[in-house]
């Protein structure tokens, strides 16, 4: 399965058409896809050398030992996985993330992963805990809940699912109607009160499920009986250590038409957290 392929059974809507694809269904060149990822990669192998720079200054000035330093980003980065290029999606390739954390003295996760569901809201009452800060939930405004308990077992559970989402915009001069859909824009620059429809999406254990709902922009929120399409990935099979299987395999099929009864149990967890926030 090359990992050009695209996603069977996808919604239009989920793929937007960035990058040097020709078509959803027809993939770039191999010239074009071995020359950006040898770009992406020199970006990736100059980066892991300034944070051994970053590291070694830590080291240098005497505060290995009372410094947690992270490394994540903001989003992930498609590079050919399901004919999809950049970013803008609500697929693994886009909302997984690295999530790399040195603190040399908790020595139980010296060079160890682990496979628990994080989310970014959790980064910050996570490294406060890690540093001895208290945090009471009742005087600050914080969603997350802290990962530190991940430093004495990382093989132990976190959260029971993530949560995502992104918008998508008409484009311009076309019906608004779903023959639109393989060709909506991004909403850079637009005022969320004229999105169009919004991916929300949320990743268990096992399963990544995604349903994009027309947006009510005057009230801001999704109306659940207008979409656009709905996703389900099984992930069952899937290695939490190598993203790269992740990314390439366990989303090319939809099975939302196939497994009706976990697509219904998620869309109704799914709604309920969007509902609630």
């Amino acid at each position: 399965m090359g990992c050009w392929q695209f996603t069977t059974g996808c919604p239009t809507i989920e793929w937007l058409s960035k990058g040097p694809a020709h078509a959803w269904d027809k993939p770039a060149s191999p010239e074009s896809t071995r020359s950006l990822r040898h770009a992406y990669y020199s970006a990736a192998a100059f980066s892991d050398s300034l944070l051994g720079e970053l590291l070694g200054e830590v080291d240098a000035l005497g505060r290995r030992m009372d410094t947690a330093v992270v490394l994540t980003a903001d989003h992930g980065w498609g590079l050919g996985e399901h004919n999809h290029w950049i970013k803008y999606t609500t697929w693994e390739t886009d909302t997984r993330v690295p999530m790399m954390l040195r603190a040399p003295w908790a020595t139980a996760i010296v060079g160890k992963r682990t496979a628990a569901l994080v989310e970014h809201v959790d980064l910050y009452p996570s490294l406060a805990e890690i540093a001895g800060v208290p945090v009471d939930k009742t005087l600050e405004s914080i969603d997350g809940e802290s990962w530190a308990s991940l430093l004495d077992d990382p093989a132990a559970q976190h959260k029971m699912a993530a949560y995502s989402q992104y918008p998508r915009c008409w484009p311009a001069n076309v019906t608004h109607d779903a023959s639109a859909f393989v060709n909506m824009a991004r909403c850079s620059g637009v005022d969320k009160h004229l999105f169009a429809y919004m991916g929300f999406s949320i990743r268990t254990a096992d399963f990544r499920y995604t349903e994009w709902a027309a947006w009510d922009g005057a009230a801001l929120k999704p109306l659940w009986n207008v979409s656009a399409g709905v996703e389900l990935y099984d992930h069952t099979a899937d290695p939490p250590e190598s993203a790269k299987d992740s990314f390439e395999r366990f989303e090319n099929l939809n099975v939302a038409a196939a497994q009706p009864a976990t697509a219904a149990k998620l869309s109704r967890q799914l709604r309920a957290f969007f509902d609630a926030h």
